[in-house]
């Protein structure tokens, strides 16, 4: 009796994708913790190192850097479940964790910089805001001041566009007005994510939004704004 032949090879995926860890976190999986650092702490450890700067820290030794970004994965495992493909990247979708982490360890381990400096002097100061965090902090004042601001974030929550999505999709469009030829290459740049995934946020945002404007007379007086349009 001749063999059966053989089923058709099925094609591998890879285990250690940006997704595939995070999904694996999401689930409760805390050794992909360790495949975290493992395959992308190299990138991980960019973050920190940037933080680290906005604390003074200008170098750090190895084995500190490897205990930061260890640290920085488990705090990525806390808020796997709200991550999303097609966005930001964990480590600058959470980089206000990254940046808490960074913060206790310099202000336990950093050495002050002169002798001679002041108690005051040496304690460490807040890390600055994230680029998304000023941005959402000042589209906030807007809403309280303008109507129409605020009638344009009424729309956002009913279309379920989150603050962030909405201040992307504002600023692609002041990006468009200006002349930029490339917004979407800019605003990555600015938000730490790639030009392909920026187009997909402000896509997704715009025609949620529209489909809110066209369909929810409440929303009828921001049908001529450009941002739906």
């Amino acid at each position: 009796m001749s063999p059966a032949p053989a089923s058709p090879t099925e094609p591998s995926v890879d285990p250690f994708t940006v997704e595939a860890i995070m999904a694996r976190l999401a689930a409760g999986d805390t050794a992909a913790i360790f495949a975290l650092a493992e395959h992308h702490g190299h990138r991980i450890a960019g973050v920190v190192r940037r933080q680290l700067r906005t604390c003074g820290v200008e170098s750090v030794g190895p084995d500190d850097l490897q205990s930061l970004v260890l640290d920085a994965c488990m705090e990525l495992h806390g808020v796997a479940r709200a991550w999303r493909p097609g966005g930001a990247l964990p480590w600058w979708w959470a980089q206000g964790r990254i940046q808490a982490v960074v913060n206790r360890w310099v202000g336990v381990h950093a050495d002050p910089l002169e002798d001679h400096r002041s108690r005051a002097d040496r304690e460490v100061e807040p890390a600055a805001p994230s680029v998304e965090d000023s941005l959402v902090a000042a589209f906030a004042r807007l809403v309280a001041e303008d109507p129409r601001v605020r009638l344009v974030a009424e729309a956002a929550r009913a279309a379920k566009v989150d603050d962030v999505a909405l201040v992307c999709l504002l600023d692609y469009q002041i990006q468009q007005v200006q002349g930029d030829p490339s917004p979407a290459h800019t605003l990555a740049e600015r938000y730490g994510t790639t030009p392909d995934a920026m187009r997909q946020r402000i896509c997704r945002g715009r025609r949620r939004l529209r489909q809110v404007v066209a369909t929810d007379p409440r929303f009828a007086d921001l049908s001529e704004l450009e941002l739906v349009a």
